[in-house]
């Protein structure tokens, strides 16, 4: 297991989720959180973005967002010790 998985769903909450983040941490944007992809940058390496949402608004992210569908997520969940929603 390693550290903490942060899941985005409010735009107004990502730059202090990415702010948050240490170096073992993943960060998924869901909901309208996703929207704020096209507007932020971010060099984390474990970033993702919930698949079916980008599909609904119909968003393209840049290539080092990992698009994810719910199993992946449920396992990325698994993977870490805790979670935060913000």
């Amino acid at each position: 297991m390693s550290g903490t998985l942060h899941i985005v769903q409010t735009p107004y909450k990502a730059a202090k989720a990415l702010a948050s983040t240490q170096a073992e941490d993943s960060i998924i944007f869901i909901a309208d959180a996703v929207n704020t992809l096209l507007t932020i940058t971010t060099s984390h390496n474990q970033c993702f973005a919930l698949l079916p949402d980008c599909a609904a608004r119909g968003i393209t992210l840049p290539k080092n967002i990992s698009l994810i569908d719910y199993t992946q997520m449920a396992a990325l969940a698994c993977q870490h010790k805790n979670s935060i929603t913000w």
